[in-house]
């Protein structure tokens, strides 16, 4: 097994051993930003909606009833049992955002949330979804975000891969630009803003082992001044926030 297979290996055991956290978080299964998203591809009812890391169907649910035709995608089996139950008129698919087992030009919207940092390949992802959207379809992407300065991302994706083995990187804004132009599609960011998250409720999202969890307390007690800004950390009780984007492109 190669790297790439290896950390897909991860993500799939990691969310598989997790899948009812996810479902029942209210994090992942509700939140403004799906109503966002959905006013952002301001869908007239005849699209045909493809779902990347579809998870427990959250998005699947939003879009319910606004498009022609749903289909969610999931590297993990049992987060696709969980989605089958929010979204029973959905097709789902277990597959790779990295190569969608869909042909060219497949679907109008093609959608995917909270899930691109656990990609080893963002830029192929990205242009999966180029390829499988029609002409003057819409590419959402919904994701955590990395600071651009360097050390403020180098600590982000440090702390993230100590919770979640998962984990591969969240990439700074600009990066997001260059992938979307890259791939052939626009790109306008229509919400930067930052999720509060409370440390015990992330730790038990991720199942972390307590090992790990000392390991992020002590990342967490000598951060920076300016990482402690730039994420909002705050002790007793821990939290901290983290940088949260939607951005469109259009093929």
């Amino acid at each position: 097994m190669n790297e790439v297979e290896s950390v897909k290996s991860t993500v799939s055991a990691q969310f598989s051993r997790t899948a009812e956290n996810y479902a029942q978080s209210a994090v992942h299964s509700a939140g403004d930003d799906l109503e966002l998203m959905v006013r952002a591809a301001a869908p007239l009812g005849h699209e045909s909606l493809l779902d990347v890391g579809t998870g427990a169907g959250p998005v699947l649910r939003a879009f319910s009833g606004k498009v022609a035709s749903l289909t969610g995608l999931d590297f993990a089996e049992p987060m696709l049992e969980r989605a089958a139950a929010v979204a029973p008129e959905a097709r789902l698919v277990k597959g790779d955002a990295e190569s969608l087992p869909f042909p060219d030009a497949s679907f109008d919207i093609v959608t995917c949330r909270v899930c691109a940092h656990h990609f080893p390949d963002f830029a192929r992802a990205i242009r999966e979804a180029a390829r499988v959207l029609r002409p003057g379809g819409l590419y959402l992407l919904d994701d955590n975000y990395a600071p651009e300065d360097p050390a403020l991302g180098a600590f982000l994706n440090g702390f993230e891969q100590t919770r979640d083995p998962g984990h591969v990187a969240e990439r700074p804004l600009s990066e997001w630009r260059r992938l979307f132009e890259s791939a052939g599609l626009t790109f306008e960011v229509v919400l930067e803003t930052k999720k509060t998250l409370d440390f015990e409720w992330w730790i038990n999202m991720a199942r972390t082992p307590p090992d790990a969890v000392a390991r992020l307390r002590e990342q967490f007690a000598v951060a920076s001044l300016a990482a402690r800004a730039a994420f909002g950390i705050h002790d007793a009780p821990l939290r901290f926030d983290l940088p949260w984007a939607i951005a469109i492109g259009r093929k």
